[in-house]
């Protein structure tokens, strides 16, 4: 991977790169702890589930990013305690929500679901 020296990344800004295909294995575990990031328009398409191993993300953009998949149920859970800013939307992301926490309320979050 080209990330993976990359100890001390902290901020992963790759928006509006239509031609940019993001393919990370799903087992993946990155050697460093994103505090945002946005694929905003890269190529994408299946859930990062790489996101899932570093929590402490405050402002992810993955909208517009050609992913058509579910988002596994153990994102959420750890994800709410630093989340400002989630935006999913323009995508097709199916499946369940899960029951937000009321903390949750004073987020941005732009989620737009089918199913």
């Amino acid at each position: 991977h080209h990330l993976s020296n990359l100890s001390r990344l902290s901020h992963l800004d790759l928006h509006d790169n239509p031609e940019l295909m993001i393919n990370i294995s799903a087992n993946w575990i990155p050697p460093f702890r994103l505090f945002s990031i946005s694929l905003r328009s890269c190529k994408n398409p299946a859930f990062p589930e790489w996101l899932l191993t570093r929590g402490n993300l405050y402002d992810i953009d993955i909208s517009s990013a050609g992913i058509s998949d579910t988002i596994p149920s153990s994102f959420w859970n750890p994800l709410w305690s630093n989340l400002q800013h989630l935006n999913l939307s323009n995508n097709k992301i199916h499946g369940p929500l899960p029951n937000l926490p009321p903390k949750t309320m004073t987020n941005q979050a732009i989620i737009a679901y089918t199913g």
